[in-house]
């Protein structure tokens, strides 16, 4: 409950990314402060619960066998597919880079193409809209880009990447 990072089989910390491969058919780039743990079925490896922080997925995995990505109260399903999920702050947000990607929550479920995202919480599964993947995606390639993002949010971001805290001191910002 309160420390779910506690459960994670992979974690970065702050300022860290890491390529893991789950398998011969699936990697994940962990971004920084991220806690992932492994979901295993039947001893093969079925998916991971982004416990928090920032995953990218690539699977070329075959029909039979989806990667199943559980962030919140939801879920993000796909086979042949690189994808990002980010878990933070009680909101899940997908994003598809290539292939199709199927997002599950509270019964109700809608696939994303290439180039749309998704937002979701406990209480509601968001619209599907179009995105730039290159912004959406450049913390893969080391770079933070904010487009029309309030300064409060720019700040906490930029505060995942560093140890200790930038603050804004005044209410005008």
């Amino acid at each position: 409950g309160a420390f779910p990072s506690l459960a994670a089989d992979l974690r970065t910390k702050t300022g860290e990314q890491r390529r893991v491969a789950l398998a011969s058919d699936v990697t994940i780039d962990l971004n920084t402060h991220t806690s992932v743990a492994l979901r295993r079925d039947a001893g093969a490896l079925h998916g991971v619960d982004l416990l928090d922080g920032e995953i990218a997925v690539n699977s070329t995995r075959g029909l039979a066998q989806p990667f199943v990505v559980a962030a919140g109260p939801g879920r993000a399903i796909a086979t042949q597919a690189s994808f990002e999920v980010r878990n933070l702050d009680a909101r899940v947000c997908v994003t598809c880079l290539s292939g199709d990607v199927r997002v599950e929550v509270g019964g109700r479920s809608l696939t994303l193409t290439a180039n749309q995202q998704v937002t979701y919480d406990k209480h509601a599964l968001g619209a599907v809209a179009q995105t730039d993947v290159a912004t959406t995606s450049a913390w893969r390639n080391g770079v933070l880009v904010f487009r029309q993002t309030p300064l409060s949010d720019v700040v906490s971001e930029i505060n995942r990447y560093r140890p200790g805290h930038v603050l804004v001191v005044d209410d005008k910002l």
